[in-house]
């Protein structure tokens, strides 16, 4: 039996909400719906998994069963809570998977909605200038390529941070999310900060500990360009890892196949050495999969605008747009 409790709501429309169930399987087989958008073949959002689970709980076992067998491992990793976050923007939830990952100081997993299921009309507006224009574009040219044949796979990288999704996080109370709501706590955005707020509050009811702890700040997506320089030293210094200049990032010691940039991070395995979100702005420069160059041209358009809104923003020092 799963029961979903309403915590509240963010500034741009994003619901918040605690999951408790009864076998510790049953919400990481919500998890496997909220990926797929399926349940038993037919479209299904989280709701009506809950309902379908709560009158046939052992296929919710059976679920995760299968989805572990096809090697998606971090869904055999059981808990009875959860956090369901709806209709928050993509900004938020790759912001909130930064430190999320026993190595980078917050243990937890979790699954987020596929970029392939994203509805062309949903994405946060927050009223300043340019931004809603910007997005029914980039909404028109991720349409555009899927019916040019695109993979959605690669047309998505089309799709701005504003974009809204949905995820859920299953932390476990106590100190770990007390140090997790710490964490988005302190961030600059907005969604960010009143989601912490909510489950700092929830983590102090549930466990009765006041939490003030936070994960340690090479986990963070610096602000300034500044701000890299103590990270860079310390990340440096972890042994069995080079900093690789070409990638700006850190190349482990291991064998293995090249991941997607956001899978990485969702898989909560390697320490990244951020960029900051100064240089992130300021940048001129956009990464295209393969398939897409072809098109890179009217592509181009887009990211253009979106630079140039960016750029006069931060020097307005809006930086949550």
């Amino acid at each position: 039996m799963i029961e979903k409790y309403r915590l509240g709501k963010t500034s741009y429309g994003g619901e918040i909400y605690w999951l408790e169930a009864e076998k510790p399987w049953e919400i990481p087989a919500l998890r496997c719906v909220i990926s797929t958008g399926k349940l038993r073949k037919e479209e299904a959002d989280v709701e009506d998994a809950i309902s379908y689970f709560n009158k046939n709980p052992s296929e919710a076992k059976d679920l995760v069963g299968r989805v572990y067998r096809q090697k998606h491992s971090s869904v055999a990793e059981l808990s009875k809570e959860g956090v369901y976050l709806k209709g928050v923007s993509r900004l938020f939830t790759f912001v909130s998977w930064m430190a999320i990952g026993a190595p980078r100081g917050i243990q937890g997993v979790g699954t987020e909605k596929s970029l392939r299921r994203v509805k062309v009309k949903d994405f946060v507006d927050n009223g300043e200038k340019g931004i809603k224009e910007l997005c029914e574009n980039s909404f028109e040219m991720y349409k555009e390529l899927a019916r040019a044949g695109y993979e959605l796979e690669d047309a998505r990288y089309i799709l701005p941070l504003a974009t809204k999704t949905e995820e859920i996080i299953q932390v476990p109370l106590g100190r770990e999310l007390g140090k997790w709501s710490n964490y988005l706590s302190s961030l600059y955005f907005t969604e960010a900060g009143e989601v912490g707020k909510t489950l700092k509050k929830l983590n102090l009811e549930k466990s009765g500990l006041d939490i003030s702890e936070l994960p340690s700040k090479e986990n963070y997506m610096p602000l300034f360009m500044r701000d890299k320089i103590p990270q860079r030293k310390w990340l440096e210094s972890a042994k069995g890892c080079s900093y690789t200049p070409y990638f700006d990032t850190l190349v482990m010691s291991i064998k293995g196949s090249i991941a997607s940039f956001h899978q990485q991070v969702r898989d909560r395995q390697e320490r990244i050495l951020w960029p900051s979100w100064e240089e992130v702005v300021m940048s001129d420069k956009y990464v295209l999969p393969s398939p897409l160059k072809p098109r890179s041209r009217f592509i181009g358009g887009i990211y253009k605008t979106a630079q140039d809104l960016g750029e006069e923003f931060w020097k307005d020092s809006k930086i949550e747009s």
